[in-house]
């Protein structure tokens, strides 16, 4: 959970302080258990267009170790 908070954060704050507010915002829509992985996609698809693809990596991971973790908590 800490390391959710801390992503979707840093990657809003990074997106603020080069002026991408609009993407900012979606970016902490990744908090919304109805939108959140969409809008975390939307967020990294856009900051790999403007070319910051070392942040934008930053929300796919998150995106992929909730699916590893969903994967192995369900097995059990």
């Amino acid at each position: 959970m800490i390391l959710m908070i801390i992503i979707i954060v840093g990657v809003a704050i990074f997106c603020f302080t080069h002026g991408l507010i609009f993407i900012g915002i979606i970016c902490l829509s990744g908090f919304s258990n109805k939108y959140g992985w969409s809008a975390l996609i939307v967020t990294s698809i856009v900051l790999f267009i403007y070319g910051y693809w070392y942040i934008a990596l930053a929300p796919l991971i998150l995106i992929a170790w909730n699916l590893i973790a969903l994967k192995f908590i369900n097995k059990k």
